[in-house]
């Protein structure tokens, strides 16, 4: 009997051991698994903050001939407008490109400004004037508060790991100073030779003539 209680006794210790092995490669292999969950979730949101900010520098090059053309030299207007394509309430009509996963209040922006949000980090390249006076549109978009693992991260180490998301995009309005070899096929030549006009019966749709 003492014989094979210590052979059952042996058996206990190594069953013991294996399962503190499976609780160790169980708890790496969930840390790992979270690991990439937060790269995915982190690079997600990264490339559609770079979106938000490219789509509102674009969106405000359509402003620049109305609204700096004005007496008033409007502004706001070319702001409203980056803010509606960057995912903001705008007075210009409904947003566009929210940040994914409903975090759009978590997203911040600058406009012509030399400093990110909430960040120290500055920017000696941009022209803080205003749009029209600067002829240039500087978006800056801060995402903060990350979420899943990462968030747990910056309230524990000191320093923050990923305390916020950045992204940067600019257009400038620059003098045309020349134009040689520079109009694409599409463009038609300011100085035709020859025109043509053709009269169209708009009820036929018969050639009246040319």
């Amino acid at each position: 009997m003492s014989g094979l209680s210590r052979r059952c006794g042996g058996v206990g210790r190594e069953d013991g051991s294996a399962i503190i092995l499976t609780a160790i490669a169980m708890t790496a292999l969930l840390a790992f698994l979270t690991f990439g969950l937060d790269v995915g979730n982190w690079f997600l949101h990264k490339r559609h903050l770079q979106m938000q900010a490219d789509a509102a520098a674009l969106a405000t090059g359509q402003e620049f001939s109305a609204a700096c053309g004005s007496a008033t030299q409007n502004d706001q207007r070319i702001i409203d407008r980056a803010k509606q394509y960057a995912g903001f309430a705008s007075p210009s009509g409904p947003s566009y490109n929210p940040q994914v996963a409903g975090r759009q209040d978590s997203v911040h922006i600058a406009i012509n400004s030399s400093t990110w949000y909430g960040q120290s980090k500055t920017d000696p390249t941009v022209d803080t004037r205003p749009p029209c006076q600067s002829a240039m549109v500087d978006v800056k978009l801060t995402e903060t508060d990350l979420p899943f693992l990462i968030k747990l991260i910056n309230g524990v180490v000191p320093g923050n790991v990923v305390p916020a998301i950045n992204a940067h995009a600019r257009i400038s309005v620059r003098k045309l100073t020349a134009r040689s070899g520079f109009l694409p096929f599409a463009v038609p030549q300011a100085s035709p030779s020859r025109v043509r006009a053709t009269f169209i019966n708009e009820t036929t749709g018969a050639t009246l003539g040319q």
